[in-house]
This record gives structure tokens, C-alpha cells and sequence, in this order.
């Protein structure tokens, strides 16, 4: 753990370096930031929402580098939107780079230290503030109604791209948890897929009736997911409204909470409702990826995700997969709004108003909304989001819809970004919680040690 902090302290040390050199619009170091207010974005109009707004064409050829993550699927659907946009705007080029989710980031962590950054930079919520806070994104204040263009977006998701008031990101998409259900392997047990209204209780309750009856032909009702951050995030929600994984730049929960996340999951692998430390271990792990996982063995029932994963997660089985919510209960609703995705500028981009009026297409343009379709989630304007539904939903898609507008209805307000550091947090939390999965250790050690340590590793670099 202490060598990965000391490596990404050393890569984003030399960010500070190569953005100071390249002297890219808007940059600006750590901790030289003026006092006052930065500007506030437009607010999403009450009344009709305009059209969106026209950018101005760039006088030379230009040339934009952007970068992503996701599944073939997203490549193609984005690289036919960036030849969409050249069509319309000859002089712009976009090439593109795009990865998996694992290699992503230590690229992304290589290319901004070496000076190398794309100008549009795919981000996540979890990163926004690491990213923000090392002066590696520009802020895009200054160039909204200048190529940028937010003035019919969701105002909650708006929100969402900011770091103390500052834009470094724009929400390309709405998206929400959904519990994805193998509803062949469900009926085999003789059980109906849960509703939107289910509790933990009918969670551990399903759990068993589905061992009684398919257990010994070993299947399972989830994956374990106690090193999951998300779970573990959304369940501290519900206990206290506005609980998180953090309360500003330090630990949100107590060592007695995780204790008790620990054991009610420790519980569940006892009674065979989750795999066990080697089962869950031989298919790819606390985070594995799809083509490794027991979803897509159809060794379990549920998969716990996103609603934008929806037609990845059906496809992949080739089954009938339907999507409900994650277990509620609780004292407070642990559902929230969500980014799916954003794009951030580089700051060492020596093209930011271009990149602003890509991104403004591809959140307000029709035609853009109609190639990219959900997979970044619910288009973020209500212009996108009628054309999308005037050409007629997938049935992907339409469940994609349907459930994130399901969920808006009881969801609770979005959680601040996660502080720099949380990466490390999760290595944290993943280790301890396989250490338990193995019997390695107890619920108790494990927690004192996500503790300690977890509190370390944010004081030194939120000081």
C-alpha cells in the first residue's frame, strides 16, 4: 500500500511539472487560487429550453486527442459520433485512445505527469477530485456561453462536475444503481425478481430460499461484495442521511460500521448465499471483470451494477435479465443520482474552446444523442433525450430509462466527489475484506487496519 501511495505521489508531483511547463490556458498550481467566487454555470432554464448553441468554427485545422474507457460497444458508438462532428465541422479532427477500466487510470496518470494529456479526458466521479486538486483539468467556468454550452442541462448533474465551485468536468450521461437479476436462473428456484421496494432482510431471506433449492448445484444469490466501495458507500447512506465513504477529506464511517459490514457479509459466505474466498477468488476477484465473473458463468443470480451496464450485462448471457434497485431500508435512501461519465479538458490542452464545443455536442446535439444512444447513461439535456426517445429506444435502453427514472423518484442528493486518495482507500478496503473472505482475518482486524491506515493515507496528501 505504501508503495502505491509513494508511486502515484511521484507520477502527480511530476503533473505539477509538466503543467507548469506547457503553460496550458487555465492551468492553474495547487493552492494559487484567487479567493473569490468562481462564476456560476447558467441554470437550467424553467421555461422552453433553447436550442443548443451554435460554436464557432475554429479558422485552421484542428486537432483533438481524446481518451477513454469502456466496452467495444462505447468505442464504436464514439468514434462514429467524432466523424459525425468532423462532418460538420471539416477543420476538427478527433483521434481517439480508449482502454479498459483497469489499465486506464495508471495511463491516464502516465500521460498527464509526462506532459503527454489529451485534450478530453473521460473522468469519473471517483477521480474528479485527485485530478482537480493536482491541476491536471482545466476549469471550465470561463468558457461556458464560449464554446461551452450547459444551459439546458440537468442542474443536479451539472453540479456534480465541481470541485469548490469550479467546473472541471461536464456529465455526459444520468445513471443510477440497479441490481441486474438472471431471471431464468431466479425462476428455476421458484422465486419472482424482487421489486423496487425490497429490503437487506428480503435480500438475505431471497438468499436462502435460492441456496435451499439451487445451492448444491453451485450457484449462488450475489457475489460477495464487501470490499465493494459502492455497496459499502450506499449502505452507510442509509443509516444517516448524507453518510458516504467520506466526510470531507477524511474516513465518513467508524471502525464499529465497518466491523459490522464486515460480519453481515461474513455471514452470508457461512450460510453459501455468497461465494466463498476462493470461489469468488477463481472467477476474477472482489472487482472482476465481466468475462471472468460468475455472472457471466451464470453462477449467480444478481450482478450488482449500474443502469447504464444494462444491455452489457443482458447481452453477455444471452438470458432475460431484468434490473430492480439495490436493497433498501434503513433510516435514509441510499439511491442517488449519478455521472455515469464525464469529460474533462486537460489543462494542458492548447485547444480548450474546441474541446468545450465537443462536449457541448455531444450533451445537447441530437444527432449526437442518436449515435451514442444510453450507454453513457441517460442523455443530461431534455433536447437529447426527446430526440433519443423520437427515434425509438432499444430495449436496452428503454430499461436503462426506465429504471433511472424509477429510482429519481425516492433517490437522495448526489455525494461530494471522493477526496484524493480514495483510489488508494479502495486497494485498502478490497485487501481487508479478501483477508476476511479467506478467513485471514477477523471482521475486527480487518477494519482496524482500513482504519489506521485508510486515515494515513488521507492526511498526507489532504494536509
Amino acid at each position: 500500500m505504501r508503495k502505491d501511495v509513494v508511486r502515484l505521489t511521484a507520477l502527480l508531483l511530476a503533473v505539477l511539472v509538466a503543467a507548469g511547463c506547457a503553460g496550458a490556458t487555465g492551468s492553474q498550481a495547487p493552492g494559487s487560487a484567487p479567493k473569490q467566487e468562481a462564476p456560476k454555470a447558467q441554470e437550467a432554464p424553467k421555461a422552453e429550453a433553447p436550442k443548443p448553441q451554435e460554436a464557432a468554427k475554429p479558422a485552421g485545422p484542428v486537432e483533438l486527442r481524446a481518451i477513454w474507457w469502456g466496452s467495444q460497444d462505447r468505442h464504436d458508438r464514439t468514434i462514429n459520433a467524432w466523424e459525425a462532428y468532423s462532418a460538420k465541422n471539416p477543420n476538427v479532427k478527433v483521434t481517439s485512445e480508449f482502454s479498459g477500466w483497469d489499465a486506464y487510470w495508471d495511463k491516464i496518470t502516465v500521460k498527464v505527469a509526462s506532459g503527454d494529456a489529451p485534450d478530453l479526458i473521460q473522468m469519473d466521479y471517483a477521480y474528479l477530485n485527485e485530478y482537480a486538486g493536482r491541476g491536471a483539468l482545466l476549469d471550465l467556468n470561463s468558457l461556458v456561453g464560449n464554446g461551452l454550452d450547459v444551459s439546458t442541462m440537468d442542474q443536479q448533474l451539472l453540479e456534480s462536475g465541481k470541485v469548490d465551485g469550479k467546473l472541471y468536468a461536464v456529465c455526459l450521461g444520468g445513471n443510477t444503481m440497479a441490481l441486474h437479476v438472471n431471471k431464468a436462473l431466479l425462476e428455476r428456484a421458484g422465486l419472482q425478481v424482487p421489486p423496487m421496494s425490497w429490503t437487506w432482510k428480503d435480500f438475505e431471506e431471497m438468499g436462502r430460499q435460492f441456496k435451499a433449492k439451487l445451492g448444491g448445484d453451485g450457484l449462488y444469490f450475489s457475489a460477495d461484495r464487501s470490499g465493494g466501495p459502492n455497496e459499502f458507500g450506499y449502505w452507510l447512506r442509509q443509516r444517516a442521511q448524507g453518510g458516504w465513504l467520506y466526510k470531507g477529506t477524511q474516513l465518513g464511517f467508524t471502525e464499529a460500521e465497518l466491523i459490522d459490514w464486515y460480519r453481515y457479509w461474513d455471514g452470508l459466505r457461512k450460510e453459501g448465499i455468497v461465494p466463498s474466498g476462493e470461489v469468488s477468488a477463481a472467477h476474477g476477484g472482489t472487482m472482476p471483470p465481466l468475462e471472468q465473473s460468475l455472472w457471466v458463468k451464470q453462477k449467480t443470480a444478481t450482478w450488482w451494477g449500474w443502469a447504464n451496464e444494462y444491455e452489457r450485462y443482458a447481452t453477455v448471457i444471452n438470458d432475460d435479465v431484468v434490473a430492480t434497485a439495490w436493497p433498501r431500508g434503513g433510516a435514509a435512501e441510499g439511491h442517488y443520482p449519478k455521472c455515469s461519465q464525464f469529460f474533462s479538458v486537460s489543462a494542458q490542452s492548447r485547444n480548450p474552446r474546441e474541446s468545450a464545443a465537443l462536449i457541448s455536442w455531444m450533451i445537447g446535439d441530437p444527432e449526437a444523442s442518436t449515435i451514442l444512444a444510453a450507454n453513457r447513461g441517460v442523455p443530461v439535456t431534455v433536447p437529447s433525450r426527446d430526440a433519443l426517445k423520437a427515434t425509438g429506444l432499444s430495449k436496452y435502453d428503454t430499461v436503462a430509462f426506465n429504471i433511472t427514472e424509477d429510482v429519481s423518484k425516492f433517490a437522495g442528493p448526489t455525494p461530494p466527489p471522493e477526496p484524493k486518495g480514495h483510489p488508494d482507500v479502495v486497494k485498502l478496503l478490497v485487501r481487508n475484506a479478501e483477508e476476511v473472505q479467506f478467513g485471514r482475518k477477523a471482521p475486527e482486524a480487518a477494519a482496524r487496519e482500513v482504519m489506521t491506515e485508510g486515515t494515513d493515507i488521507l492526511k498526507k496528501v489532504n494536509p
